[in-house]
This record gives structure tokens, sequence and C-alpha cells, in this order.
């Protein structure tokens, strides 16, 4: 439970700009592998500055369908994140989540996102008036530290705990490190040694399987785990992973990418509120990664003709229409690949 917010399975999809939005994040709860979802992130300052801006106001996207949520708030000022947090929850927000793991530079030059961590008293500031703000629970996540060799989140978990919040995500990087080399789950274990039962801790970083989930739950002892890019390229990971960690029954459709992706396609245009051309788009860039036409064992290995042809084909559709034309032949194709769903 977070709060009274129940998140079980305890596998969370991480919130990524420009992939998770309402169509996405639907698709994975619908699969019943994932725990709690969360939007992708919204500036604070400009729900301040400018409330009524079209671009902000379109990712309070999320529904009821995907409930259990989190909206994730972005910022360095403590006023600002206070009252983004009010909005969100008079929103519907069953739960608000504070960003400040984002490395790309855009976020991290103005001083948020991981930011926040080359400077604790200005982070626990603002989570503290976030959390006085609300009466939703608030979580955090964050990366181990902004520069290489200086670990801030234990330090930042101890004051984040006292001051309200309920959960910290840990990414296992250093901000300067994007996602170049490997996750220090260490230093997760570490931040879960020091809260205790304060607060929840989930570990976020090079979790692309059931054996790398279980392995980063047994050294760290955390109480949860958070995938994000490797649900990108498999959605049903989530699936498999409540499997064989949680015993969640695992349906044979939740193994066929092309089911998949034409549920993705019917969430989309039921839920996304954004123009045709727009949504297909955006569809055709989700689905590429899917890897129709190559079973899934073999997903390591060239790509086969069959999914060269697919992927030709899928680039050229610019309306629902002809995403589901094509998802229909691609299920033609592949039928001897996924013969179930």
């Amino acid at each position: 439970m977070l709060g009274e917010v129940p998140v079980d399975p305890p596998l969370l999809l991480a919130p990524m700009a420009g992939h998770t939005n309402v169509g996405f994040r639907t698709l994975v709860r619908e699969m019943g592998s994932c725990g709690l979802v969360c939007s992708e992130l919204i500036s604070s300052h400009v729900l301040q500055a400018n409330p009524k801006s079209r671009k902000t106001r379109a990712l309070f996207d999320w529904s009821e369908k995907e409930w259990p949520f989190a909206v994730q708030l972005f910022g360095s000022c403590p006023r600002e994140m206070a009252h983004a947090a009010r909005v969100v929850e008079q929103a519907g927000a069953p739960v608000v989540d504070i960003n400040m793991g984002c490395w790309v530079p855009k976020v991290a030059k103005k001083g948020c996102g991981a930011a926040l961590l080359k400077d604790l008293d200005v982070a626990t500031e603002v989570v503290s008036a976030v959390c006085q703000a609300v009466d939703v629970p608030v979580s955090v996540k964050i990366r181990i530290g902004f520069e290489p060799g200086r670990p801030t989140a234990v330090e930042f978990a101890r004051a984040a705990a006292e001051v309200g919040a309920k959960l910290v995500t840990v990414h296992g990087r250093y901000a300067r490190q994007g996602f170049k080399g490997s996750s220090d789950h260490a230093v997760t274990a570490a931040v879960k040694e020091a809260v205790g039962e304060r607060m929840k801790v989930v570990a976020n970083g090079d979790i692309v399987d059931s054996e790398s989930a279980l392995r980063v739950m047994r050294e760290t002892g955390c109480d949860g785990l958070m995938v994000g890019r490797e649900c990108l390229r498999r959605p049903w990971i989530l699936a498999e992973m409540a499997s064989d960690l949680c015993g969640h029954p695992l349906l044979e459709e939740h193994r066929n990418p092309v089911s998949i992706a034409r549920r993705q396609v019917e969430l989309a245009q039921e839920l996304i509120e954004k123009p045709e051309n727009v949504v297909v788009r955006e569809l055709r860039g989700q689905l590429l990664p899917y890897r129709l036409g190559t079973p899934i064992e073999y997903r390591q290995a060239a790509r086969s003709e069959l999914e060269t042809t697919l992927r030709n084909e899928l680039v050229k559709a610019e309306s629902f229409d002809q995403l589901f034309r094509f998802l229909d032949r691609a299920r033609r194709l592949t039928a001897d690949l996924y013969p179930i769903g």
C-alpha cells in the first residue's frame, strides 16, 4: 500500500516523456502486471505562470481505466511545486510524483530534475512543500547522485522520509551517466537500509527480465521495481515478471506482440485527444520496437526478413484504418510465430 493506494504487484512503469501517454499506460495496466503507472512529467512553472497552456494541459490525460496512477511534476521552486501538486490533486491524481531523476539538459540546466540532487536543502524543501500541500501520497524519483563518485541518494532519502514522502524510486546511475554504464544497486540497498520501514523504496535501472528483476530484489531488499525502456520494446515484460516473481497468471496473448500492438492502437484511438494523424505517427514510433515478425526468443539476433517487410509497411500508415489493416496483415504473416491471441 502507498497510503490508501494499493500497489499490487510491486512493479511500476517508469514515466517516459513522449512514450508513456494514457494509451500506453492503460495497455500495461490492462495486462494486470503493473501496480502503478505514472504520467509524463509536467512543468510546475508552467502550471503557475501559464495554467491554460495547451501543451501542458494536454498532459492531463489520465483516465480511470489506468487507476492507480501517479502524476509526475518537475520544478525547483517549493512554492510552485506546491501549487502544481494541488492542481493535479484536484484533477484526480491519487499519487503525486516529484521528478528528481531527469538528466536531460533542458530540464537539468534550469536546476530541475536530477540537478536538485546537487542541493539537498532545496530538494528537501521541494518535497516538504509538496507533502504539506496535498493529502495524497507523495513519491520521488531520483538518481543515486548527480556527479559520478558522489552519491547523495541515501542522505536525500532520509530527509525525504522525514518530511513525509511515502516512496522513493532510485535509478542506479548518476545523472551525468545518462543511460551509460551499469546501474549500481548497492546504493539502492543502502537507501533501503537507511529508511527502513519509514518509506517504500523502488529500484530502477537495468531491469530487463525476470532474472535481473529477482537479482535486484535480492541485492537491494527493496519494496518494488520500476521498469522503463524495456517496456517500450516489450510491454508484456511486466506480465512475465509478475508471473515469475509474484505468481500472477500469465496469459498467452500477453506474449503476442501483434495482439498487444492492436490493443495499443485501440486504446490510443479511444483515449488520446489529439488529431488522428498526430496519434498515428506517434504510434508508428511506439510499435516499431515490438519487432513484429521476429520470434521473441530470437530478439537479440539480426532482424528477420519478415520483420523488415513489416517495418517498411508500418512506417507508411497515416490513419487508424491503415494501422488496423497493417496489423491484420501482420497477424496473418506471423500466425506461425504467435499462434495464440
